[in-house]
């Protein structure tokens, strides 16, 4: 069995428009109104990670029989960068904090999260998910001490 991975739009996402910013969905609108209301300034999609850097295959590979090459060289298709985009960035201290509104995720999103969370092992990061207006209070609650929250992990 092979694992295939499409990175499918979240159905029933409302995108809106707030304060000259347009958001995928109403729920990260939230989240950020929430976030600027409780005295932070996050920035919404403002930083773009690359999890996998692309590369271009020396062999040709085929799907369901046919080569998978370019149309003009006859060579074989680069494979994409495969980037993850934190919903929110804000500083806090000396911590960058990154947060992803999360209502439904999409079908590789856990395999996003997992290569991120490996990326800002080693710095000075924080990553918060929020995936309802209850997770979003503690989270707010939590970033309001960040210093006492990161003394108190293991």
């Amino acid at each position: 069995m092979s694992l295939i991975l499409f990175n499918r739009k979240i159905k029933n996402a409302t995108p809106f428009d707030f304060d000259g910013i347009h958001f995928r969905s109403t729920f990260e609108c939230d989240v950020y109104k929430a976030l600027k209301e409780n005295g932070f300034q996050p920035l919404y999609e403002a930083e773009k990670v690359i999890l996998f850097n692309g590369f271009r295959p020396k062999k040709c590979w085929y799907k369901d029989g046919v080569p998978v090459l370019t149309e003009k060289s006859r060579i074989p298709i680069k494979i994409n960068d495969w980037i993850y985009t934190p919903d929110f960035t804000l500083n806090i201290d000396d911590y960058t904090i990154y947060i992803e509104a999360k209502g439904f995720p999409n079908d590789v999103y856990s395999y996003k999260r997992k290569l991120f969370l490996k990326h800002i092992d080693d710095k000075k990061a924080l990553f918060f998910e929020i995936k309802n207006k209850k997770g979003l209070k503690q989270t707010i609650n939590l970033l309001k001490d960040v210093r006492h929250l990161v003394e108190n992990q293991g």
